[in-house]
């Protein structure tokens, strides 16, 4: 998300921010900068499904994963 805004304040943009926006822009804009944010922006939302797939596939298949210790066993109901 990018927010586009003619009210700009230090306020609205940290919370764009926190909430996800991608970056803050004021108007009045300029269109070859928004064009870079929107390409910058996609290919970042590109590469993190990318990444997101890659860590998926990685852990695919392998076991689950339990503690041997006396306290974990008992956490999932084992005492041997």
């Amino acid at each position: 998300m990018i927010v586009l805004t003619a009210y700009a304040t230090v306020e609205t943009a940290k919370e764009a921010i926190r909430y996800g926006a991608y970056d803050y822009l004021t108007k009045p804009f300029d269109n070859a900068n928004l064009r870079n944010l929107v390409r910058a922006a996609l290919a970042r939302k590109e590469d993190d499904a990318g990444r997101r797939k890659a860590l998926r596939d990685s852990v695919r298949g392998l076991p689950l994963m339990r503690g041997s210790s006396v306290e974990a066993r008992r956490s999932w109901g084992s005492s041997s």
